[in-house]
């Protein structure tokens, strides 16, 4: 580091570092690029400061506190209902991560200038958050010309799509034909054999859902996004929702009509469709937006957008009216840019999940389901308002870790606050953080257990199937004979695999691990090999040493996995619950001041390691989990027996408001 920094040159990447100049320090944003022996004093990666904040404060509880804190000063939570819904809510945990990320480029600055203040800021376009902190630094800040890249932009590409997916067939021709190569194998589609065939498309789920509305038996509906699907057992084509498909398999064997809203599917595609016709009980969201839109005298009108829904403007001056509170991060009043991002959530995200609460009433007044199942609840608020409203019962399932200060589930109850009839958890302890954090009523939680360990049919494997099948796996995943394999499981928020991620790599596994090969287990969403490859190969680079054997995998049964594997290492994966219940070596990454949110190295359930030394020792010293230790965790985390069967019982017996009143109920 300069003795004495005057400007601040924020640089994408070690390949675009301008030359030298007398009190300018260059910092390199890629957190995959580790600095040689002989590189410039003038140049650092950003990487080491942000991972010795990471090691020393806990910024995940943090930003949460002074979130809510803010937000109660400001008013928030009571300025923002509209359609008796508490949008804070449904905002708050994006905005949880918002500030997360900002009071780690504040601390990160601090480490960087250690005292110091600059003249200048200069940053690359796309560091929204970067940027929010510099500017509040009282410097000059200069921000180089690109395209943006931040969430705000995300989000309003978020609303793009369901402005998009709300269009007509007609007006979709032109926009789809550079997205459709091809239609059953031949070459380019006219624009009116185009037509044609997304009109018999549109017939055949019509078709569906006709056959839905005349039947005598009432649906169930259930939403279940396919960008999450997984492997189930060693047929990689069988890809099922982890979360709800052992359940919806339990609802269809017992001959109840089931209509799965295909999320994330779209019929106009040729690549989603052969999926979506092999399914009847399938309609995807396309579908949805398409038919529910609007009603059909208003059929022709122009597409919508979120400028016609005015109740933006109506949030955003409620917004506005509000105190002007400081949102103080170490000298750095981020109050205005949380405001800017609450309007830009006003303007997009919200009108967009408005839009959405008419067109699912008019789908569940026409099917008429007996109840709703979903999981993420916590961004399905329009159908859960949808649901309220017609007194259809609906029910969400757990689909991650579910922990005291979790932001999707920490909150006082509201009168605003939509939440489903019943929620399922897995476990006794679950149930106990909704109601004693997240204003739960005792008759809205049930502990039913996971469906996903409904599907591990492997659990009971005697000895030798499961040596045939560990073997199987790692050959699937060109594992050596001899070597021990380590599963890594990963996260999926892209800040949090930025700095959080790479911090972990470098601190637990840069080092030499000879005979040992990686297996990451990337999070269903991610839709990239991130930094993992890039990072522990430049680290053995400039250290000199082999970098690991490595596999990237994302699509693989998660169970079948961790059997086969000689030990896990996670660091916040919710995997790390999973590989208690399979009971192998289970190593937590304590290398944070933000671990073990559920209490595994207290529990004895997994092995604190801080260096690659001890992950080294770890693994040589394979010791499973304790049996006794690991049937008290599971007791209090999992109830045993079948989940499924528990959840399809309780949706089973629902009985909505129109059926209640009819009988004088």
């Amino acid at each position: 580091m300069t003795p004495t920094v005057r400007r601040l040159v924020f640089v994408p990447s070690a390949e675009r570092i301008p030359a030298p100049a007398d009190g300018t320090l260059h910092v390199v944003l890629d957190t995959t690029w580790t600095p040689g022996p002989h590189e410039r004093p003038d140049v650092v990666p950003i990487r080491q400061a942000a991972s010795a904040v990471l090691a020393s404060q806990d910024l995940f509880d943090e930003a949460l506190v002074r979130l809510d804190a803010w937000a109660a000063e400001a008013g928030l939570v009571d300025r923002l209902v509209a359609d008796d819904v508490a949008w804070w809510f449904r905002a708050r945990e994006g905005l949880w991560n918002w500030l997360h990320e900002r009071i780690l480029w504040r601390r990160t600055i601090g480490q960087l200038l250690d005292g110091s203040k600059p003249e200048s800021v200069l940053i690359p376009a796309g560091e929204a958050a970067l940027a929010d902190v510099a500017r509040g630094l009282g410097v000059a800040v200069e921000i180089e010309a690109g395209p943006p890249a931040d969430e705000s932009a995300r989000q309003g590409r978020a609303a793009a799509t369901e402005r998009a997916l709300s269009a007509r067939p007609a007006s979709l021709v032109g926009r789809l034909r550079g997205r459709i190569a091809r239609l059953g194998g031949a070459g380019r589609v006219e624009p009116d054999e185009r037509s044609r065939e997304l009109d018999r498309r549109g017939a055949v789920l019509d078709a569906r859902i006709t056959a839905l509305t005349t039947a005598v038996e009432r649906p169930i509906l259930v939403l279940s996004h396919m960008g999450i699907r997984q492997p189930i057992g060693g047929d990689r084509s069988r890809l099922l929702d982890p979360n709800l498909g052992s359940v919806i398999d339990r609802l269809r064997s017992g001959g109840r009509s089931i209509l799965v809203v295909g999320l994330g599917l779209d019929h106009r595609l040729d690549d989603d469709w052969p999926a979506i016709a092999a399914d009847d009980g399938v309609v995807p969201q396309t579908w949805v937006q398409q038919r529910w839109d609007r009603p059909v005298a208003e059929a022709k009108r122009p597409a919508w957008t979120a400028t016609d829904d005015p109740g933006a403007a109506d949030l955003v001056a409620a917004i506005d009216a509000g105190p002007a509170v400081a949102l103080d991060i170490d000298g750095v009043d981020l109050g205005p840019a949380a405001l800017d991002e609450l309007r830009t959530f006003a303007r997009t995200v919200l009108p967009v999940a408005r839009r959405q609460i008419p067109r699912v009433e008019r789908m569940l007044a026409e099917l008429r389901p007996t109840a709703l199942l979903l999981t993420h609840e916590g961004i399905r608020t329009p159908w859960l308002v949808a649901a309220r409203r017609l007194g259809v019962p609906s029910f969400a399932v757990q689909h991650g870790v579910l922990y005291p200060t979790h932001p999707g589930y920490a909150h006082p109850r509201h009168p605003g606050l939509v939440l489903p009839t019943t929620t399922f958890v897995f476990g006794d302890e679950e149930r106990q953080v909704l109601l004693d954090h997240g204003g739960y009523g005792a008759d809205e939680v049930v502990a039913s257990g996971s469906p996903r360990l409904d599907f591990d049919s492997g659990a009971g494997l005697e000895t030798a199937e499961r040596a045939r099948e560990r073997t199987a796996v790692r050959a699937e995943l060109g594992v050596a004979e001899g070597d021990r394999m380590l599963v890594l499981s990963t996260v999926n928020q892209p800040f949090v695999r930025r700095f959080h991620a790479t911090q972990m790599l470098e601190t637990v596994l840069g080092g030499a691990l000879p005979g040992i090969h990686l297996i990451v287990k990337l999070h269903p969403g991610e839709q990239d090999d991130g930094p993992y490859r890039a990072l522990l190969d430049g680290l053995a680079r400039v250290g000199g040493y082999a970098g690991p054997a490595m596999t990237i995998v994302r699509d693989i049964d998660l169970y079948r996995l961790l059997r086969a594997a000689d030990g896990h290492l996670g660091l916040r994966s919710t995997v790390l619950t999973d590989a208690v219940v399979v009971g192998g070596v289970n190593l937590i990454a304590t290398v944070q001041a933000h671990a073990d949110m559920l209490g595994y190295v207290e529990s004895e359930v997994a092995r604190p390691v801080r260096t690659v030394a001890e992950l080294r020792a770890a693994l040589d010293d394979a010791r499973p989990i304790d049996p006794d230790a690991r049937a008290a965790f599971i007791a209090r985390h999992f109830r045993p027996g079948d989940a499924s069967a528990r959840i399809a019982e309780i949706v089973l017996a629902a009985r909505p408001r129109d059926m209640d009143e009819a009988s004088g109920g």
